[in-house]
């Protein structure tokens, strides 16, 4: 019940460990912010190789941080802190850490985040479970390492009112020269965040429970790594979805798959609509996404963007929009048009491809969606970017399964089962010349408007295609120079 139990300036490897805190709001009465360790340096390197290991932390209702370390400014960056195997429970912020260069490890620790933030507390870094903040330094070339962390959102114990807001905050600093900084996420858990009632848009610009921040001017954050990180969203606001990865990474934005943005079979079609947005837009060009087994629901991305940040407004009829060239999305899942936010039957593109976006390759995805009739939506659809490649595809019951603008695509080993009246399995527009449609196979019903393959691109070759039809018309040919 002490307002800042520990407090440390200018100690070189100091270490805090095997401690106990225990704090009591009405036995607090000091005013200003409390903390129940700090460190403190003010000069550069003066708290080098710090470490805060196995302490166990229960705040109070006016407990700010649990742990805050502060360089005080760009020029005072340390090096080496180590915080590890912490258990810690009800504090506003659990960890923040300012004007850090160097290597900064945090693992292992136990958060629950269950502190009753007011509104203004929950937005964008005041009541993250981890804030890191101003990695500014002009030596900053170190990594930051969060792996095997446990974050939890829960109800306070009195009430049952649900607090908890996001669970890491990483912020670059605008100010500075440009230099490196690595993070990686690697094994962590985070469960019920984002439970605040105000853990919504138009309380925060953005309800991603992760959220890493570079500056589109003078990027800070070289490199990105995630991998085995899960998420469970059970108790969390029901916009609240996984990370974002501002797109100013300098070099290169990895991750084992899109699951790693909080996408999953078990989630909601807002949480992977929103997960796959951001991933695509962190993969950058030449980008890997990757889709393991199970059905992806989707939802339309324009709704899905004005419900969990300031973007977005009415629907824009698609869930997931390619704006990378290169970039590849694989895998063993299935991408299925819900249309949990338009209604009706499908009226949505799962993938829009944008105009001058070069050598994108989809290959091994399945793609399914809601259908009748009225059924309006393609599975892929392509602006006049060149060289796509969809391999090994399967795509059911779209109005059309591919719809092709660009030149000198490959489309292959494809299985295109089912179309709806006046559908096309194959739509190749006028201006996608020298293309290639081979090895596919593609069943469809009867119909009088139903063609497996219309195709307007001069010097396509249409080879060795096992086509299954009742339609009156399987091919219908619009172009030139074509072989059949």
């Amino acid at each position: 019940n002490i307002a800042v139990p520990i407090t440390l300036t200018n100690c070189v490897a100091a270490r805090i460990s095997g401690n106990k805190f225990t704090g009591d709001s009405a036995k607090v009465t000091t005013t200003g912010t409390r903390h129940i360790i700090k460190i403190n340096s003010t000069g550069l390197n003066k708290i080098n190789n710090t470490k805060i290991i196995g302490n166990d932390i229960v705040g109070s209702a006016t407990t700010d941080y649990a742990i805050h370390v502060s360089a005080s400014g760009v020029e005072f960056g340390s090096r080496g802190l180590t915080i590890a195997d912490n258990s810690i429970d009800y504090c506003i912020c659990s960890m923040k850490i300012d004007d850090w260069q160097g290597d900064l490890n945090i693992s292992n620790n136990t958060i629950s985040n269950s502190h009753a933030a007011s509104s203004g507390e929950v937005t964008v870094e005041h009541a993250s479970a981890i804030s890191i903040g101003d990695m500014s330094s002009a030596d900053n070339e170190g990594t930051v390492r969060l792996v095997g962390n446990f974050f939890i959102g829960k109800t306070t114990s009195g009430g049952g009112e649900v607090y908890s807001g996001r669970a890491i905050y990483i912020r670059s600093d605008a100010g500075a020269a440009t230099k490196n900084c690595h993070i990686q996420l690697i094994d962590n858990t985070i469960d019920g965040m984002g439970q605040s009632t105000s853990f919504v848009h138009g309380s925060v610009g953005d309800t991603a429970v992760v959220y890493i921040e570079g500056t589109a001017s003078n990027a800070r954050i070289a490199t990105l790594h995630a991998s085995g990180n899960v998420y469970d969203f059970t108790n969390s606001q029901s916009y609240a979805y996984g990370m974002y990865a501002d797109d100013t990474i300098k070099e290169l934005c990895t991750f084992d798959s899109v699951m790693e943005f909080g996408a999953g079979p078990e989630q909601s079609a807002h949480r992977n609509t929103m997960a796959i947005h951001r991933a695509t837009e962190a993969a950058g060009a030449g980008g890997v996404l990757r889709f393991p087994a199970g059905t992806y629901n989707l939802s339309d991305n324009g709704t899905a963007l004005s419900h969990a940040t300031a973007a977005g407004g009415s629907a824009n009829h698609y869930s997931c929009k390619i704006n990378n060239s290169r970039q590849v999305w694989e895998g063993e899942g299935t991408l299925h048009d819900s249309l949990a936010d338009v209604g009706g039957a499908s009226n949505n593109d799962i993938i829009q491809i944008d105009d001058d976006v070069d050598d994108v390759v989809i290959r091994g995805l399945s793609f399914t969606c809601v259908t009748d009739d009225s059924n309006t939506g393609t599975a892929i659809t392509t602006g006049d970017g060149t060289g796509l490649k969809v391999e090994g595809c399967t795509l059911t019951d779209f109005k059309s399964a591919i719809d092709c603008g660009g030149e000198d695509a490959l489309i292959s080993a494809c299985n295109i089962v089912g179309a709806v009246e006046n559908g096309i399995a194959i739509l190749i527009q006028a201006g996608a010349s020298n293309g290639i449609i081979t090895k596919n196979h593609i069943t469809i019903g009867a119909g009088s408007t139903l063609r497996s393959i219309d195709c307007s691109g001069n010097g396509t070759q249409i080879i060795n295609n096992e086509i299954t039809s009742s339609s009156t018309e399987d091919i219908s040919l619009h172009g030139s120079n074509m072989k059949i």
